[in-house]
């Protein structure tokens, strides 16, 4: 993120000192948002499973802040699941962040940024190929599907985009949020 936050002023592309936002920096603030309250959530459900047994049917959401003991501990097959305890890591990043008030996870702003985000994909339109490999689904299926990994990609040159928002910003103010 560019000192400043994206946030420009030109004397061309902003009349009269207006101040404006570059997009791609609004979308990484979004990106970032999205990610921050999706593993601060994870985090919360592995603490609430860890904390209270009933809690343990609840989805697995693949929070590395919890995890199985042994999976061989599992036994499913009558009429119910004797699902084994979890084990739970303690993050105090994910403490102070859930600790610390943040506008950002209020849900018409997470709502707004999976909006914001769709739009900015379509409007981009990626037409870069993508390598394609023989994949196996939950069910079993076999499926042709894509990672996004492995495949050359024509891009712009987020670096000069970054030193040009830095050279035209509106303030010193730092940081993704």
């Amino acid at each position: 993120m560019p000192q400043g936050r994206g946030f420009i002023q030109h004397p061309k592309l902003a009349k009269d000192g207006e101040v404006k936002a570059i997009a791609v920096f609004h979308e990484i603030h979004c990106l970032h948002g999205l990610r921050t309250a999706f593993y601060k959530n994870a985090y919360q459900l592995a603490k609430l499973q860890h904390q209270q047994p009933q809690a343990r049917s609840l989805p697995n959401t693949g929070s590395p802040h919890s995890e199985p003991e042994s999976s061989s501990e599992n036994h499913v097959g009558h009429g119910h699941d004797h699902t084994s305890p979890t084990v739970f890591k303690p993050n105090p990043f994910i403490e102070a962040l859930l600790s610390a008030k943040d506008e950002d996870d209020d849900p018409g702003h997470i709502t707004h940024c999976f909006e914001y985000l769709r739009q900015a994909l379509m409007c981009a339109a990626d037409t870069n190929l993508e390598v394609t490999h023989q994949m196996v689904g939950e069910d079993g299926e076999e499926f042709i599907g894509t990672e996004g990994w492995d495949t050359a990609r024509v891009c712009r040159d987020y670096e000069a985009v970054k030193e040009w928002a830095e050279a035209w910003r509106a303030g010193d103010a730092g940081g993704i949020i």
